[in-house]
C-alpha cells in the first residue's frame, strides 16, 4: 500500500504546484511593513551578451537608446553605459552596434555565463541590467524603474516579458505566470524571472556571482534570483509586469529554428542543473525560498506525464476510429500508467529532484548512484 500513498502524494504535489505562491504568501509574507530606506542611483550599465545575433542586436540597442533619452529628461545626472559581449560570433553581429555609443568586448568562451561575469567585472555602476539581444524596451521602462531602484532593500527588479508572435494559448500561459510571480512579490519576490531583461544591484550581484563561481550556470535568470533570495534574506526581488508603467519587455523578430532549439535545450538543462545543486542550498539556508521554488520544480516534473497522457488520448481516439464506436479504455489506462512510469524512470527533472532530496536528507551513498544526472 505504501506505493499507492507515494503515487497519490506525487500526483497531489504536481497538481498543487500553482498554489505554492499562495502558500508562500499567506505563511511567509511580511506582516509588518518596515520603513523603506532610499539610496541614490547615479550610474546604470546595460550588459548584453551576444552569440550570432545579427539584426536582433540593432533592434535592442535602438530601444535602449530611446529609454536612455527618456530617462535623462528627468534624471539628468544619471550615467548610463552599454556593454556588448560578443561570444564566439561567426556572423557580423558587431556591425549592429554601428552608430550607437557602446563598448564592445569580444570573448571566445562559448558560454553566456562567463561572458556575463566578465561584463559585470567591467562595470562599476550602482545597478546593471542583463539584456538579451532581441529584447525590445518600452521607452518608459528605465525612467519609471529608477524610483524602485533607489529602494535600499531591493536587489533585483524584473520587468515582465511578452513574445510578440505568441498565440492565444501562449499569451494565456504568460499571463498566468505573471500573475503567480506577482503573488510571490508579497513573500519577498520570485526565485525565477524572465531573462530577456533583469536589473540587479551590482553590489549584491557580485557577491552572488562569487558564491556561484566554479560552475557554468545555464539559467542565469533562475540561479541568480534564487541565490539573491538565499544570501540576502532582507532584500527583495520585485517582479513588475505593468503595461501602464512600461514594465513589459517584448521579444523582437523570432530566432532561426536552430537557435530557438538550442535555447530551449539550454533552458531544460539549466533547470535540471539548478534543481540538483541549488535546492539543497536553499533548504539549508532558507526553507522559505525553497517553498517558493517548489512551484517551478513541480512544473518541470509535471510536463512529461501530461504530454504523454495527451498522446494516450490521441491513441484512444485513433483506436476509436478503427474499432466501431468503441473506446478502448484499457489502452488509455495503459498509456497513462506508462506516462507515470516514464516520468519516474526516464524524466531527468525527476532524477535531478531526487538528487536534491537525497542531498537534503544527507543520505547520498548507494541511493545516489541510482539517480545519476548527466
Amino acid at each position: 500500500m505504501w506505493w499507492i500513498l507515494l503515487l497519490i502524494s506525487i500526483v497531489l504535489g504536481i497538481l498543487a504546484c500553482p498554489f505554492f505562491p499562495f502558500f508562500s504568501f499567506y505563511f511567509f509574507r511580511n506582516k509588518e511593513k518596515d520603513e523603506e530606506q532610499l539610496t541614490e542611483v547615479n550610474s546604470f550599465d546595460v550588459l548584453i551578451p551576444c552569440h550570432n545575433e545579427k539584426n536582433r542586436l540593432r533592434e535592442t540597442l535602438a530601444s535602449i537608446q530611446c529609454a536612455k533619452d527618456e530617462a535623462r529628461k528627468i534624471f539628468q545626472k544619471l550615467s548610463v553605459n552599454v556593454f556588448v559581449g560578443l561570444d564566439s560570433c561567426t556572423d557580423d553581429t558587431v556591425s549592429d552596434a554601428d552608430g550607437y555609443a557602446v563598448a564592445i568586448r569580444s570573448f571566445s568562451y562559448s558560454s553566456k555565463w562567463r561572458v556575463l561575469q566578465e561584463l559585470v567585472h567591467c562595470s562599476s555602476a550602482d545597478w546593471v541590467a542583463f539584456v538579451d539581444a532581441g529584447a525590445i524596451w518600452d521607452k518608459r521602462i528605465l525612467r519609471n524603474a529608477l524610483p524602485y531602484l533607489c529602494l535600499e532593500n531591493l536587489s533585483c527588479f524584473a520587468p515582465g516579458y511578452r513574445v510578440g508572435t505568441a498565440g492565444r494559448v501562449s499569451r494565456s500561459l504568460w499571463l498566468l505566470e505573471a500573475f503567480l510571480k506577482t503573488i510571490e512579490n508579497k513573500s519577498g519576490g520570485p526565485v525565477s524571472v524572465h531573462g530577456a531583461t533583469v536589473f540587479y544591484r551590482r553590489e549584491s550581484l557580485v557577491a552572488v556571482l562569487k558564491a556561484l563561481s566554479g560552475r557554468n550556470w545555464l539559467n542565469d535568470d533562475v540561479a541568480l534570483p534564487l541565490m539573491l533570495r538565499v544570501l540576502f534574506p532582507l532584500q527583495k526581488i520585485l517582479y513588475a509586469a505593468n503595461d501602464a508603467g512600461g514594465f513589459v519587455v517584448t521579444d523582437s523578430s523570432p530566432r532561426q529554428k536552430s537557435q530557438e532549439a538550442n535555447a530551449r535545450m539550454r533552458m531544460v538543462q539549466g533547470n535540471l542543473q539548478w534543481i540538483r545543486f541549488l535546492t539543497p542550498v536553499a533548504h539549508r539556508l532558507s526553507p522559505h525560498v525553497l517553498v517558493v521554488s517548489l512551484r517551478r520544480v513541480f512544473r518541470l516534473i509535471w510536463a512529461l506525464p501530461v504530454t504523454l497522457f495527451i498522446l494516450a488520448l490521441f491513441s484512444a481516439a485513433f483506436e476509436h476510429a478503427i474499432v466501431r464506436g468503441r473506446i478502448l479504455w484499457p489502452v488509455v489506462i495503459f498509456f497513462f500508467a506508462l506516462s507515470i512510469a516514464l516520468a519516474i524512470i526516464k524524466n531527468p527533472a525527476f532524477r535531478a529532484s531526487m538528487h536534491a532530496l537525497l542531498t537534503i536528507s544527507g543520505r547520498k551513498s548507494q541511493l545516489e548512484d541510482d539517480f545519476k544526472w548527466s
